[in-house]
């Protein structure tokens, strides 16, 4: 029932459209300019309201804002040059690069909070070096994973346009009566 429904919508549609050759669906080329900006935007500005709710108000939402920034942010040119692979990838590896900078603060923080209550430090020097180090680690390689990614998207939409370009559009077949979808594939 559900299916007939489907296909007498499809064909009332298509068939009482005379002018169906008129809407087609062009792939257009992406530009890598885009790519690359809708990146850094994605990155910087999300950051830069991060940084100002921590400063005004609320130190936990200003930090998951600055935190989706720097893993979510980046990859969004990828999703234009549609390149999803990409997209996964560098969220996965930018949320890798958050586990250093979680453990190594959560080593000053709580030594901070247990040294105020007791007087005395609950991490050795040689541990708190070592978790300051994790941050630095962390930080270095989320930052540069960050600054690739945006020069990484304008690569993926010149890859994008390198390949097929096809043109997808309604039409109706006059001696069979019957809607039909015409592709074109450039090489």
């Amino acid at each position: 029932m559900i299916v007939r429904f489907i296909i007498t919508v499809f064909v009332i549609i298509f068939h009482t459209s005379v002018h169906a050759q008129e809407f087609s669906y062009d792939v257009k080329k992406k530009s890598p300019v885009a790519a690359f900006t809708m990146s850094a935007a994605s990155t910087a500005i999300p950051f830069y309201i991060g940084l100002k709710t921590i400063q005004s108000t609320n130190n936990v939402l200003g930090a998951s804002i600055i935190t989706s920034a720097l893993v979510v942010g980046p990859s969004i040119g990828y999703l234009y040059a549609e390149d999803a692979e990409s997209f996964r990838n560098g969220i996965l590896y930018r949320s890798m690069a958050l586990a250093p900078i979680a453990y190594g603060s959560f080593v000053h923080v709580h030594n901070d909070r247990y040294f105020s209550r007791h007087g005395e430090e609950f991490y050795t020097e040689e541990e708190i070096t070592d978790a300051t180090i994790a941050i630095l680690i962390g930080t270095a390689y989320l930052g540069y994973n960050v600054v690739a990614d945006w020069f990484g998207a304008a690569r993926s939409a010149k890859r994008f346009n390198s390949g097929l370009n096809m043109r997808l559009s309604p039409g109706y077949h006059f001696e069979s009566g019957s809607p039909t979808l015409n592709l074109r594939i450039d090489f």
